[in-house]
Parts: structure tokens; sequence; C-alpha cells
């Protein structure tokens, strides 16, 4: 090794211009140095995880929803996949809420897809559809089980009325909170899901009212289905738990998007939502949002909003509201002027 000259190590001059002194050590005067290199510790270098995506919005997909449990993948006549021209929302589940993540964080488990699209066997035209995509559930479950709770307020009539057609006869008693239940079940009766891929046809969807009371999702046409499959953000990874949910929308005035009045039962207003789910070891919030829809265009806005405080819920909730609010009444301006033009 050579290194500038230093008195107390032999010295040799370097041939022919430009001259120079350079300094030679010994291996043995080196061997100090070289020992203190090997015993320092390693330093680990750890990568900061991708900043959290905290907002999405999808316009109406191109794509029609199966409400089956899975991604279905390209349908008969269709060019793009189901679900995806919808970006998810992604969460690291957990007490006492979910955190928000990126898609490319590797500790993000639940991934929340949520978006207007056409269905393939709705009357209703457009509705709102969502897919649970729930990595740390592998395990597969048992009779009784519950594998997802969704909350969420929905517009209704009578919480009490026994059939969709009476739904919508009904008038419009105001606004409530709701739990659909999917469950496990040996004999689910009225209460089955719409479609139960990989499930033997013994999964019940229940929506659940403030006061406990139990009735049949069907009944408000909330569809429902759920699987073990594959993912569309890792799809390399094992074989996990999907659910999917479809809600039809309710509008009091026909748009583009939504062509049928007072046919649904959940309003486009800005609405918290929150979701559990059964892992491999308890039942932690897999996620927490505010869902808003514009009635004019369709777009479906997805926020995080941490498992809050009923009054900061308000506070937040009235915030977005008066946007949306802007937005629907610059839609009744469109659709009057429209009117008196033809």
């Amino acid at each position: 090794m050579i290194f500038l000259k230093n008195k107390t190590h032999e010295t040799a001059r370097a041939a022919g211009p430009p001259r120079f002194r350079v300094t030679v050590l010994r291996a043995a005067a080196l061997a100090p140095v070289a020992a203190l290199a090997l015993a320092a510790p390693a330093i680990a270098v750890v990568a900061a995880p991708p900043p959290p995506v905290t907002q999405v919005t999808n316009p109406v997909s191109g794509a029609p929803v199966v409400v089956d449990g899975v991604f279905s993948g390209v349908g008969i006549g269709q060019s793009i996949a189901e679900w995806s021209d919808i970006a998810p929302l992604s969460f690291i589940s957990g007490n006492p809420g979910p955190q928000i993540a990126n898609v490319a964080n590797p500790l993000a488990d639940s991934f929340v897809y949520t978006g207007v699209a056409p269905g393939a066997t709705a009357v209703d035209g457009n509705a709102l559809y969502l897919m649970y995509d729930y990595h740390a559930r592998t395990n597969p479950f048992s009779n009784g089980d519950i594998l997802a709770t969704i909350s969420f307020p929905i517009a209704t009539r009578s919480i009490a009325l026994t059939s969709l057609s009476a739904q919508r006869t009904a008038a419009v008693a105001g606004e409530v909170p709701i739990t659909v239940e999917v469950a496990m079940s040996a004999s689910p009766g009225t209460f089955a899901c719409q479609s139960d891929a990989g499930f033997s046809a013994t999964l019940t969807c229940t929506v659940i009212d403030a006061n406990g009371r139990r009735t049949p999702a069907s009944n408000f046409g909330i569809l429902g289905a759920a699987a073990f499959g594959h993912s569309l953000v890792r799809p390399l990874d094992v074989a996990h738990l999907l659910v999917e949910l479809e809600v039809p929308i309710l509008v009091d005035m026909p748009t583009s998007v939504f062509p049928f009045a007072n046919n649904g039962v959940y309003s486009p207003a800005p609405k918290f939502w929150g979701a559990s789910a059964t892992d491999n070891a308890g039942d932690p919030p897999i996620s927490s949002s505010i869902v808003s829809i514009d009635p004019l265009t369709g777009a479906t806005t997805t926020t995080f909003a941490a498992v809050p405080e009923p009054a900061a819920l308000s506070l937040f909730g009235m915030g977005i509201l008066g946007a949306w609010l802007s937005r629907r009444r610059s839609a009744r301006i469109v659709t009057r002027e429209g009117d008196m033009h033809s």
C-alpha cells in the first residue's frame, strides 16, 4: 500500500519525471488497521417505505363487474379485465385501526377497490362496487365463521321491508347505519349471497341495523360474494380472502350515469366506510375511508380517514359534503337548462 511520505517508514523515489516521494508501509504496520476494519459492525441500509397514497379517484369503469368474489378477468365481448381500471386504496390492517399505505409497501396487506361500474346482471344501470382484497387471511373457514363485516350508512325507506320492490315503492324515511356481514352457514336460506365462488353455496350476506335486526342483504339490492383467490396487485401471493360487494345507487333525479331515480339505497353523498375481516389470528380492521360519488360523472373518490371520534368524523364529512353539494347543484343547473331547451 502506498502513502505520502512518513518519517517513520522507508521511502522510495519514483523513477523519471514527474518526481515525487512515496511511502511504502510494511504489512506489519497495516495489520492493526485491518483488524479494526474487520471488527467494525456492518451497518444495514433499510430503504424507507414509499409514501402512502391517501386518496384515489376512479372514473366509471369500462368493464362490467360480476359479483362472484374473484377478479374475473376479461369477460365475453369486453376489451379490458374486470377491476383493471379501478385503483385501490392500500392499508396495513391492525388494531386500533388500519394504517394507510402505498400499494408498493411490502407491509400493506389490504387493498380496497371502490368504483362505479356497469353490473353484468344489474337492471338498475351503474352501481357502486367494492372489492376487499385481504392478503392476511389464507386459512380456510368453518361453518359459522364470519368472514368480513362492512359498515356504511344507507338511505332506506324501512329496514323492515322484506323485498327490494317494496323498498322502491315506499317513501324515503331517512338514512341509517348498517353493517353487511358475510358469513359461513350450512343453511343460508333467504340470507344466501348472490354468489359464493369457492364456498359451496354456504355463504350468507346479512344487513344488521343499529338495533341488531338482521335482514337479508338482497332485500336492499345489496349483493355479496367471497372466495379465496389471487390479487391484481400481487398476483404471485398465495390465495387469500376476497370479498366483493354491489350496492345500488339512490339518486332523486336521473343523470346519464344513473338513469333510474329512487331505485337504489345508497346516496352518492360522502359517507364513512369501515371494514373488518378475519385474518389467520384475529379480527382486525382492514380499511377506513370516506367514499364520495359525483352524481353527474360517476367518478368515485375514496379518501383515507382514520377510525374517528364522531365529532371529528362529522366535521371531516361536512367539508367533503360541501364540495359534493356544490357539484350536485351544478349538475341540477345543467339538467334544468337542458329541460328548458328541449
